[in-house]
This record gives structure tokens, C-alpha cells and sequence, in this order.
């Protein structure tokens, strides 16, 4: 193993998510959330050709950050898009030139295709529906659920139940992670 990089024992991202320049977590977290829209958009058989790529700062076992290149590929999925088995490879990167951006992409690794954001973005904006993108944005703009259901005729009940479902879409622990992911996505107004 090269020197300064580590191993880390785990089969799950859980282990090393952490070591995650917090600069790149929300880049690479919007990445996969439209990733795995353009996934289901597509027909099952052509999904394992596709993968994302993207480079990482990274901490090493001294604490510092390195550059990685991280990719992640839906080997199997079900006919409704959701994933059966997933693979995520880090390996140190080729380049350790400081960058703006984690430059995220997805390739289709049969034919070399690149796809940039700007092609797949749209289906980031397919994950919350017209009504969460509502809430999500009072709740942005400081509204509590009680004034957000009296602003939709909603019931409080709903509403709460509209911030759970955006929770859950996004993959995130609370309203202010929901809230920054939302804002990098183009979803607030």
C-alpha cells in the first residue's frame, strides 16, 4: 500500500465516511442521489455498465488529506430501480492537484460514454415530489409544520409525514442536512 494512505477493515462505507473531506461528503451524497434516478430511469439489464466516478479528499492514518478516486456501481437491481447489490472501490488518484469541485461523473463502461452532471442533474430533481418540494422550501424559509399546514391546507399530520418522506428520500440524518442538500440540488427557491 502506497505510503500514507490505510486500510480500513469494513464492509460498509460506515468506516471510512468519516474520513471524508466535509467539503466533498455533500457533492459525492448528490452525486449517487442522481445516479441512482438516472439507475431507475433505465432498463435493469443496462444498469451495470454504469457507474459513478468522482475524486475525494480523503484522511490518511496522519490525519492529512490525500486524493482518492472513488467509484460506485449497482451491480443488480430490482425492476423498480432499488438496488440489490451495490460496489464502492476507492483507490488513491492519479492526480493530487488541488480541484473546485469533486468532479463527478457518470460512465458507461461499456462504450466510454462520459455523462456530466449537467445531463443527469435533472434526475436529482425527480426525487422529492412538486408537494415535498413545497415543504421543503417553508421549512427553508423558517416555518414550523403547524404554519406550513395552515399555508397548504394540510393537516400537521401530513406535513410531518411530507418532512419524514424527504428525509428518507435524501438519505439524511435531519432538516438542515435535508435543507443544504436541497439548496445544492437547485430545489429551493
Amino acid at each position: 500500500m502506497p505510503a500514507g494512505y490505510s486500510t480500513i477493515n469494513s464492509a460498509f462505507e460506515e468506516g471510512g465516511v468519516d474520513k471524508i473531506h466535509p467539503d466533498d461528503i455533500l457533492e459525492r451524497h448528490i452525486l449517487e442521489l442522481s445516479y441512482f434516478q438516472l439507475q431507475k430511469a433505465m432498463a435493469p439489464e443496462n444498469r451495470p455498465a454504469y457507474s459513478t466516478h468522482c475524486r475525494l479528499r480523503i484522511q490518511n492514518d496522519k490525519g492529512i488529506y490525500v486524493y482518492v478516486t472513488h467509484r460506485t456501481i449497482y451491480l443488480r437491481s430490482f425492476q423498480d430501480g432499488s438496488v440489490w447489490l451495490a460496489l464502492c472501490l476507492y483507490s488513491p488518484a492519479t492526480s493530487s492537484s488541488p480541484s473546485p469541485d469533486i468532479d463527478g461523473r457518470v460512465i458507461n463502461s461499456e462504450t466510454g460514454e462520459i455523462i456530466k452532471f449537467e445531463r443527469y442533474k435533472q434526475f436529482g430533481k425527480q426525487i422529492l415530489t412538486r408537494r415535498e418540494v413545497e415543504v421543503i422550501n417553508h421549512i427553508a424559509g423558517g416555518l414550523d409544520s403547524s404554519k406550513i399546514a395552515s399555508l397548504l391546507n394540510l393537516s400537521v399530520y401530513t406535513v410531518r409525514r411530507h418532512r419524514q418522506n424527504i428525509l428518507n428520500k435524501l438519505s439524511v440524518a435531519n432538516t438542515s442536512e435535508a435543507i443544504k442538500t436541497c439548496s445544492h440540488m437547485g430545489l429551493l427557491k
